[in-house]
């Protein structure tokens, strides 16, 4: 399902399993897919749910990104910004100032507001996909706390990531790797 691998879930299982991603920054299907474990014996109405909020969470990003005029990689760079938060906008902040900029000279695009709101929007639709994910699994016992968060994994100029608190990604990776070895050994 879409949702599946488009969750922190998967992004970590890569992250964290699957080296190329560290050191090459390249998705190898192999090691990526292959070997994720994903949620078992889903009902239809979880396999529903999943696809439902999965549509919504990459139909929400095309049409940001063909609003901004903006690729995957510089529309993820504002979704990992903390200068964007729904509290504030830090328009000093380098990316921010560029997305403005961009936005004004560029024909055809949404407002800059319109491009924050957006981008808080695309949030707000992670975060919702990542506890249907969650549930999927059947581990609502892990409370995922989303926020911004230093991951350990990525050059240390880059690290600032929104995403789960690092205990429930410790747990979740425990609990991947616990499922790969049982789907494995069946």
């Amino acid at each position: 399902s879409i949702s599946v691998l488009a969750s922190t879930f998967h992004a970590e299982w890569i992250a964290n399993y699957c080296a190329d991603i560290g050191s090459t920054g390249r998705y190898n299907p192999t090691k990526g897919f292959q070997t994720f474990p994903f949620p078992q014996n889903l009902n239809s109405q979880k396999e529903q749910q999943l696809e439902t909020i999965g549509e919504a969470y990459h139909e929400h990003r095309r049409q940001l990104m063909l609003g901004m005029q903006f690729g995957l990689t510089k529309t993820y760079n504002l979704f990992h910004s903390h200068a964007i938060t729904a509290q504030t906008v830090n328009e000093k902040d380098k990316q921010v100032a560029s997305l403005q900029k961009h936005l004004e000279k560029t024909p055809n695009t949404i407002s800059f507001n319109e491009a924050i709101q957006g981008i808080l929007k695309l949030r707000e639709l992670h975060v919702q996909m990542d506890e249907a994910v969650l549930e999927a699994y059947g581990w609502s016992d892990i409370q995922l706390r989303h926020d911004f968060y230093e991951v350990d994994y990525l050059p240390e100029n880059d690290r600032i990531r929104f995403t789960i608190h690092p205990d429930a990604r410790k747990e979740v990776l425990k609990r991947l790797l616990e499922l790969n070895h049982k789907i494995h050994e069946e």
